[in-house]
């Protein structure tokens, strides 16, 4: 069964090697994302503890697409520091191309929530 959570920077680091192995495998299916392929997995995990931290910091928010414990896309949202913008946020996504094929994108199912 799917389910979609938010997670803190201590629950997402226990998924840390899926977690980079999410953004390799968006990578290497031709996801554009300011990367170059093939990611190195010392630069995808300097990418997740960079992003962990401004979660743990609530500069952004981190919400996965789980299924069997295993996290299958994911969806971030950058949020605004300055006082006219508190109530935007800008997403950054970074779904899984296995997720993709089999239309689980997590992206859309945390747009329409």
């Amino acid at each position: 069964m799917r389910t979609i959570e938010r997670l803190s920077r201590e629950q997402a680091q226990r998924f840390m090697p899926k977690l980079i192995d999410l953004l390799q495998d968006a990578l290497q299916g031709g996801a554009s994302m300011g990367f170059i392929a093939p990611l190195s997995t010392a630069a995808a995990e300097e990418y997740w503890i960079k992003a962990l931290q401004e979660v743990a910091g609530g500069q952004r928010i981190l919400i996965v697409s789980k299924e069997s414990n295993s996290i299958t896309g994911s969806v971030q949202l950058a949020l605004a520091d300055m006082q006219n913008g508190l109530h935007r946020a800008k997403h950054r996504e970074v779904v899984s191309p296995h997720a993709i094929s089999k239309s689980r994108d997590c992206a859309g199912v945390a747009k329409r929530s």
